[in-house]
């Protein structure tokens, strides 16, 4: 069975603008839909917003492909109203961030782990009821800055609406699709995203274009659900910038 890929943008790298703005910018970009950000355009909590955001994006003919939260995992904070956002939002999928403290994940004790752990497994039994879906963040100084110890929290928190997204990090392209291929042949493989970079020095989409290209076959030689590939921090922060990008990537995808 073939599945599909969606291409979409994440709210986040264009903070200031209005969403209305973006909404139009992804439509003339030709991309699929939007991760809408819950630290700008959805604040959790401001329920009426995000259901005018939400009827927005599907007016325009774009899917709400996510609820991007900031819920740092660990910390045992109220989720209850970003479920609300996402629900307003009509979206079945948030992403969270697997830690607390921005520290390695060399670098915790076990005490921190079994925090986001359980942490973790309370919001996904929660989501569960309503049908929504946890994705973790794929990050440096996350639980999820290695393959590893991703692999070791999806396993210990064990449960079958909790996944991961992921993106490069200055590995190398053996590292990444090597890291593609076990979360997807896990099954635990949602979202990508894509934010071009030479260390911390942001770049074209088309500047890495060979790398990007062995990583979107590799999502579909391996494909068991839907994914998604969301843009995010484009070079300068430029809406032009990011209609280029936004080419090069549909690009990819046609061949």
């Amino acid at each position: 069975m073939k599945h599909s890929i969606l291409t979409g943008l994440c709210s986040v790298s264009f903070r200031n603008l209005q969403p209305l703005d973006i909404i139009k910018l992804v439509r003339e970009a030709g991309l699929d839909g939007i991760e809408w950000a819950c630290d700008c355009h959805c604040i959790p909590g401001q329920v009426s917003v995000a259901q005018e955001i939400g009827e927005l994006t599907r007016k325009n003919g774009l899917r709400v492909i996510s609820c991007g939260s900031y819920y740092y995992a660990g910390e045992n904070k109220d989720f209850e109203n970003i479920l609300q956002t996402a629900a307003a939002l009509q979206t079945n999928m948030i992403r969270i961030w697997p830690g607390y403290n921005w520290q390695h994940s060399s670098n915790v004790t076990e005490e921190y782990w079994q925090n986001v752990i359980k942490d973790v497994q309370r919001i996904a039994d929660m989501a569960a009821e309503q049908n929504v879906n946890i994705s973790f963040e794929y990050h440096e100084k996350m639980l999820t800055d290695t393959l590893e110890t991703a692999i070791r929290l999806l396993n210990e928190v064990n449960r079958s609406n909790v996944y991961t997204y992921w993106q490069e990090a200055g590995r190398s392209a053996d590292v990444n699709i090597n890291e593609l291929r076990t979360l997807m042949k896990m099954g635990k493989l949602t979202y990508i995203h894509i934010n071009a970079s030479n260390r911390n020095e942001r770049q074209e989409l088309c500047e890495k274009i060979s790398d990007w290209k062995q990583y979107i076959n590799e999502v579909r030689e391996n494909a068991s659900c839907e994914h998604a590939l969301l843009l995010e921090f484009i070079k300068n922060d430029d809406p032009e910038q990011f209609k280029k990008d936004a080419f090069t990537l549909n690009d990819l995808l046609k061949n």
